[in-house]
């Protein structure tokens, strides 16, 4: 009888993470990336949790030469909002359009709140991508190097099209304040 030598592999590419620290650490950028996505502080609450759950569940998956422990969480992240959206795609086509010239009687300044809604529906308004550069760069407060590894574009594509993005959302923003 012929003895077979079965070569084992270790997994080299698997590293133990401190768990604790990457939730600390990461936490706040994924919350606030889902509250720039969907506008609701509950919601981001719940997915952000349903994003570590997932990424705990499947730590063993992680491969630490593939991508960082950043990267894989705001892949998890992002697929997490993908799902919600397909389950949400009700609520999301029935909002209430911003009504112009409302005039309020009870002596409150709704200059800022009223900007805030006008900035989150132009910001619903948006192709989907630019939609996403804008929670990567300033809901999770990711640079411009990050996001382009993570979505695999070149720096200069993300600065150009996040300048083109933010341009577009202050000239719709001006031309809204003079009416």
């Amino acid at each position: 009888m012929k003895e077979s030598k079965a070569i084992t592999i270790p997994n080299v590419h698997q590293e133990t993470l401190d768990w604790d620290g990457i939730y600390q650490s990461m936490l706040p950028r994924v919350f606030n990336y889902f509250l720039y996505r969907t506008g609701d502080l509950s919601i981001a609450q719940d997915l952000a949790g349903t994003t570590f759950e997932r990424a705990w569940s499947k730590k063993a998956r992680y491969r630490s030469d593939l991508a960082s422990a950043q990267t894989w969480i705001f892949g998890i992240a992002r697929n997490v909002f993908r799902e919600y959206l397909r389950e949400s795609r009700k609520r999301l086509s029935s909002l209430v359009p911003f009504e112009q010239g409302t005039q309020h009687s009870d002596g409150f300044d709704r200059d800022s709140e009223d900007t805030k809604i006008l900035l989150r529906r132009l910001i619903a308004m948006l192709p989907e991508k630019d939609q996403e550069l804008v929670a990567l760069k300033y809901g999770a407060g990711l640079n411009n190097r990050e996001i382009a590894g993570f979505l695999h574009l070149t720096e200069s594509n993300v600065g150009t099209r996040l300048f083109r993005t933010v341009e577009s959302l202050r000239k719709q923003m001006e031309e809204n304040h003079e009416r």
